[in-house]
């Protein structure tokens, strides 16, 4: 299975969406992971990230790392254009 690669440009825009997709702040999303509001903010405003926090932060979400990231960086993808 071929795995799509995505840009750390776009891993920030992916997460913020998902969350806001979800009905989550910031808070609310420091509050379920364990990861600090600091290092969200951070995170979403495309500073870099460890895979430990990412992985946190999308179990927290709700979802499959790899399959709703890529699916929602396609969606995004295709509104830019």
């Amino acid at each position: 299975m071929k795995q799509e690669k995505f840009s750390k440009q776009e891993l920030p825009q992916a997460l913020r969406k998902i969350r806001e997709d979800r009905g989550l702040s910031v808070m609310d999303l420091a509050d379920i992971s364990g990861v600090s509001f600091r290092t969200i903010y951070n995170v979403e405003n495309g500073e870099p990230v460890r895979l430990e926090t990412v992985e946190k932060m999308a179990a927290a979400l709700g979802l499959r790392l790899h399959s709703e990231i890529n699916y929602k960086l396609h969606k995004l993808s295709n509104t830019n254009k």
